[in-house]
């Protein structure tokens, strides 16, 4: 029967090179494939003229284009019925010069 020693040299051992193992297989290894760790890589696409989302724009954009405004909207009674109900701001003083200071340096 071994002895203890034996069997914790072995253990050892064992453990590295199962991490040597590891090592080389995650860190080392100069050949990656198209998924590395059970992740995949992907490059962003550049959007371009002829690309769904800027094509979509230019379609919006050139939609609004074709509105007109008539002037005689502005003189309309229903125009003219409009109310401001914004409330009024207060005129509120500012605050320090120099917002970076301590507020009781005496500035």
């Amino acid at each position: 029967m071994p002895s203890t020693k034996t069997i914790i040299s072995l253990t050892i051992i064992l453990a590295l090179l199962v991490a040597v193992f590891f090592a080389y297989r995650f860190f080392l290894n100069k050949y990656r494939g198209e998924e590395t760790a059970g992740l995949t890589r992907e490059t962003p696409q550049e959007e371009t003229v002829g690309s769904g989302a800027v094509q979509g724009f230019l379609d919006i954009l050139l939609t609004l284009q074709k509105i007109e405004l008539r002037e005689d909207f502005f003189q309309s009674t229903f125009f003219k019925g409009l109310v401001d109900f914004s409330p009024d701001l207060a005129t509120q003083t500012p605050g320090r010069p120099n917002p970076f200071t301590a507020p009781l340096s005496g500035e």
